[in-house]
């Protein structure tokens, strides 16, 4: 499980937690929502230009193909 699906499945689970009388408004679930992605969106980007272009970075040098399936 990843990390961010624990905190999809940790923000659900207080959502639920909440009162029937307690209706969160639509506006707060769908703003959270949109800033989990976010979060998900920037991880990607980092991972991208951190790790993966290391990975093709030491190929490159050490004289080895960069093969598109060892970075995916």
């Amino acid at each position: 499980m990843t990390y961010e699906t624990n905190i999809e499945n940790e923000l659900a689970a207080k959502l639920q937690q909440l009162s029937d009388k307690v209706v969160p408004p639509e506006e707060l679930k769908t703003e959270v929502f949109k800033t989990i992605d976010r979060i998900r969106h920037i991880s990607e980007i980092a991972d991208l230009f951190t790790a993966k272009f290391m990975q093709c970075e030491i190929k490159l040098l050490t004289g080895g193909d960069v093969d598109h399936e060892d970075i995916a």
